[in-house]
């Protein structure tokens, strides 16, 4: 087997547990020492994905909304559906054209 070099004193640490029969009583601790580190990496990701909370304005600081008299404006009628043109490729799928071609002996 071939080995990168950040993981050969792990593996040569792991042997040497194996070979002097103190398995039993190393594998806790690697196993708490694992968890450990995975749960700080994930704090670190949480700590990098989720945003600062922003402190909240004041209730003098809001800006004061404008009441509007006017009716709302009616929404603009729809269009026609879409249909794609001749040459989209969804008309040119050969598994479309597949279906309906005759499977007959000529």
């Amino acid at each position: 087997m071939h080995w990168s070099r950040p993981q050969v004193n792990p593996m040569l640490a792991l042997r040497n547990i194996v070979c002097s029969d103190r398995w039993s009583e190393a594998w806790p601790h690697i196993v708490g020492q694992l968890r450990d580190q995975t749960r700080q990496y994930r704090r670190q990701q949480q700590k990098h994905r989720r945003p600062q909370p922003q402190p909240r304005p004041l209730l003098d600081d809001l800006p004061v909304a404008s009441v509007s008299t006017e009716p709302p404006t009616p929404p603009l009628p729809p269009t026609r559906p879409y249909h794609p043109p001749a040459n989209h490729p969804w008309r040119r799928s050969p598994v479309g054209r597949a279906r309906f071609r005759s499977h007959k002996k000529i």
